[in-house]
């Protein structure tokens, strides 16, 4: 008998999303609406450029404020902070 973890095999690597190429984009994109403590948060800890999930997402979220939304992408496309964030800015 097998567990879960034995049986998963991935059809193909996992893709690394790397930050966007939009010189435009920044985690101080206005329509993020994150505070200046937390960006600096971010920027101290090499969070320079959202990925283009989180380029996608975030905004998304701001706007729909207290609805549902779900995210399908891959492993390491930063989803987890594109959900994080706007959670962790109503603290602020």
């Amino acid at each position: 008998m097998s567990t879960f973890g034995d049986e998963y095999q991935p059809n193909e690597p996992v893709e690394e999303y790397p930050a966007s190429d939009d010189v435009t984009a920044s985690f101080r994109n206005p329509s993020f609406s994150l505070s200046e403590f937390l960006v600096s948060n971010l920027e101290h800890r090499g969070l320079k450029v959202p990925t283009e999930v989180q380029s996608a997402v975030i905004p998304k979220i701001r706007e729909t404020r207290g609805k549902d939304i779900c995210v399908n992408a891959p492993t390491g496309s930063g989803k987890t902070l594109a959900y994080v964030l706007p959670i962790v800015e109503v603290f602020f």
